[in-house]
């Protein structure tokens, strides 16, 4: 469609002045008539905009600004010239160029790198034509659910933010019109925590990697940020290549009792993993009971004696605000961790499971109070959890607000023990 219609132009200036209108560009761009790629019609325009630039350079000869510039360059300057032409005419013809040809060089350096298109904007539109590209309804997703999201990302990108979804859908945009270059030399592309991929993302690296062959690994069951990937879609995504799957359902991780107590929140069930090592069965503490704070307080120190290593983990950042007065109250050494370029250098840290993955800890203490569960979305609660508690390699305490807890209903209570 943007072959024809919908590009979204900005005027080209000199300064406050308009040299060539967004109108133009837009009548330029819709009588070429090119049979090629977007990127291929953009090309053709660009070269257009040239040829239009450099008419407009002759008539800009003889402008006034063109006549105020001259009357600030410097008698060396000038004395210069004179020497090299001895005629005055063409010194002044000379000079007229030059003043002329730095003023358009930064104009047609814009050009080049298609400054003319309001790509931010073109983005925008993007998103706010999908309710007639495509049926919102089949994805489960209304047209105002839709439109305030279009919203959140404007907001963002008036602050310089963009999303990794949105980024990614950005940059495919920029590829359409500035032309896909493809990488064939790449033989092997390896990718780890696959599930954190989208299908649009992997799409978008099979273009960019035609030759390439991939090896992916990651557990589905982890997959916590929702991206619908599953083995029917990376078949999708990679046509007619042979695929070989392979199951390491080894754990050499967590603990028997740890993996039969988070294996009732995965939701594939051939990601079973089959661990090597017994312990104890993980354990719950009830945050109204009278001694939770001394029996936690407790097991913390009695961990933090034999130099293990503790995480608090919570399902979002908005969780950690539960865990913090907890480890002050008790006058714990620990690190917040609330960012992914924060480098743990505690034993004792508290980090929402999104910075956690693919880590590992001695204990795990999965937050789970009602407060807690009330900011999580229906839907990704068991993928959530599941990662959690399959963070810990040793042991496992389950903190929740009472018995009443909707985080455990549903689960075998023989499977763990409550404190």
């Amino acid at each position: 469609l943007l072959k024809k219609k919908y590009l979204l132009f900005r005027d080209i200036k000199r300064e406050d002045e308009v040299l060539i209108s967004k109108e133009e560009i837009q009548q330029m761009f819709k009588r070429i008539d090119s049979k090629g790629s977007l990127a291929a019609k953009l090309d053709i325009l660009r070269s257009m905009l040239m040829q239009r630039l450099d008419e407009l350079k002759i008539i800009h000869l003889s402008a006034d600004w063109v006549d105020d510039a001259l009357q600030h360059y410097g008698t060396d300057h000038i004395h210069q010239f004179e020497r090299q032409t001895h005629d005055i005419v063409k010194m002044e013809g000379y000079l007229r160029k030059q003043v002329v040809g730095d003023a358009f060089r930064i104009i047609e350096r814009r050009v080049n790198s298609q400054g003319h298109i309001r790509y931010i904007a073109q983005y925008l539109h993007f998103l706010r034509s999908i309710p007639q590209l495509i049926d919102l309804s089949s994805f489960g997703i209304t047209t105002e659910e839709w439109a305030s999201h279009v919203e959140v990302v404007l907001k963002d990108m008036k602050k310089n933010r963009l999303s990794l979804y949105d980024m990614t859908g950005y940059y495919a945009l920029l590829l359409q019109m500035k032309g896909m270059m493809t990488q064939k030399a790449y033989q092997y592309i390896c990718i780890d925590e696959i599930q954190d991929f989208t299908p649009f993302q992997l799409r978008l690296l099979k273009k960019l990697y035609p030759r390439a062959r991939y090896i992916m690994a990651g557990d589905l069951n982890q997959n916590i940020w929702q991206n619908n990937l599953d083995y029917k879609e990376l078949e999708r995504i990679l046509e007619e290549e042979e695929i070989s799957r392979h199951l390491l359902l080894t754990s050499y991780r967590s603990t028997q009792e740890i993996m039969a107590f988070a294996d009732q929140f995965a939701l594939l069930e051939d990601h079973r993993a089959q661990p090597i090592r017994s312990r104890k069965k993980p354990e719950v503490l009830h945050q109204s009971h009278t001694h939770f704070d001394e029996t936690l307080k407790s097991r913390l120190a009695e961990h933090i004696g034999k130099g293990e290593r503790v995480a608090f983990l919570t399902p979002t950042a908005v969780g950690l605000n539960e865990v913090k007065p907890f480890l002050e109250s008790w006058g714990v050494d620990h690190q917040v961790i609330s960012s992914d370029d924060s480098i743990m250098n505690k034993q004792v840290v508290a980090m929402p499971i999104g910075l956690a993955k693919g880590l590992e800890f001695d204990v795990v203490v999965a937050c789970g109070t009602d407060a807690i569960l009330a900011s999580l979305p229906n839907d990704g609660r068991q993928q959530i959890w599941y990662t959690i508690f399959s963070r810990a390699m040793h042991q496992l305490y389950i903190m929740t607000t009472d018995e009443e807890t909707a985080l455990l209903k549903g689960t075998d209570p023989s499977s763990y023990e409550v404190l």
